[in-house]
């Protein structure tokens, strides 16, 4: 039975590895989707906010033109109803009844009530009119609170995703200060046996590993320019972290400790996933590999390429 040995300086460079593994993960999720997510609701909470003040503004001018239209028909009512009131008491001091016939019949007075009468048609149509917009406006009411409770679920949350920000901000600052540390720890071994892993497994597209003090952890390409880890494809990203932790066995122990890799192959492409099926069988021969999948991909490529394998279907 092998007895792993750990000394000060072994733990230090698997707490190193660590936090390389949890950047690695940082970058695979991309924290670059919360911005947008709490965008997205900054941007649905203005045209919210907006269409509410909207329908505020319209009701107080609706409510304004329909108290002045129920004003105006007040005082056209009473002024008709003064005058009437005023020719009637003329009418009845006049004791001649001839005379009360004839004015009733005199035509500028018939004119003036006809007169009269149409603008209290008018206001008719007006307050009518009023009336259909005050059955508008109860929708408008409903769509309202509609709104409001819709913006008060949208700050609910806003008011998470910032705790989630602020959460997250938080660990890259711990992850920044780990990064920092680790630095210091890693050994020249171990990246260099990284390098030569992620050489191999992407078949010489990606070479030497390096880590930068301004730009993080740089991989050099093809034709020898270093780029940033975090701007390579989700499927590099993978095959950097395989190499990682096939590095770090390296650095834990002298011993052919087994290796397990549980859909580890999921964002690979066909090309990714055979080279690096080819290398665990050429590099690693000497280790137990476990792979679990769903797929049949794993296994149509190792009978491609004829290497044989024990199958454990569950």
């Amino acid at each position: 039975m092998a007895i792993l040995k750990f000394t000060n300086t072994t733990i230090s460079i698997i707490t190193g590895i660590i936090f390389i593994i949890i950047y690695l993960i940082k970058i695979f999720y991309n924290y670059n989707k919360k911005n947008k997510i709490i965008k997205k609701y900054n941007e649905k909470l203005e045209l919210i906010n907006q269409t509410k003040n909207n329908l505020i503004n319209e009701i107080k001018i609706l409510e304004k033109n329909n108290k002045e239209y129920i004003n105006n028909t007040k005082k056209i009512q009473e002024k008709i109803n003064n005058e009437s009131n005023i020719k009637l008491e003329n009418l009845k001091t006049e004791n001649n009844a001839l005379k009360i016939n004839k004015i009733l019949e005199n035509k500028n007075i018939n004119y003036e009530i006809e007169n009269e009468q149409n603008k209290l048609n008018n206001l008719k149509l007006e307050l009518h009119k009023l009336e259909l917009e005050n059955k508008n406006i109860l929708p408008k009411l409903e769509n309202l609170a509609l709104l409001e409770e819709e913006l008060e679920d949208l700050k609910e949350k806003y008011e998470e995703l910032k705790n989630t920000s602020k959460c997250i901000n938080l660990a890259k600052e711990q992850l920044q200060i780990a990064y920092e540390k680790m630095k210091e720890n890693v050994t020249p071994k171990f990246t260099k046996n990284l390098s030569e892993n992620i050489e191999k497994i992407s078949n010489g597209k990606y070479k030497n590993v390096k880590f930068n003090d301004e730009k993080g952890l740089i991989v050099e390409i093809e034709n020898g320019n270093y780029i940033q880890a975090e701007n390579l494809s989700t499927g590099t990203i993978e095959q950097l972290y395989l190499s990682l932790r096939l590095a770090t066995i390296d650095e834990i122990s002298k011993e052919n400790l087994p290796i397990i890799l549980d859909e580890t192959f999921a964002y690979f492409d066909k090309n990714r996933l055979k080279n690096t099926l080819e290398f665990l069988n050429t590099q690693l021969k000497n280790r137990q590999i476990f792979i679990f999948t769903c797929t049949k991909r794993e296994q149509e490529i190792l009978d491609e390429l004829e290497l044989e394998y024990n199958l454990i279907e569950m």
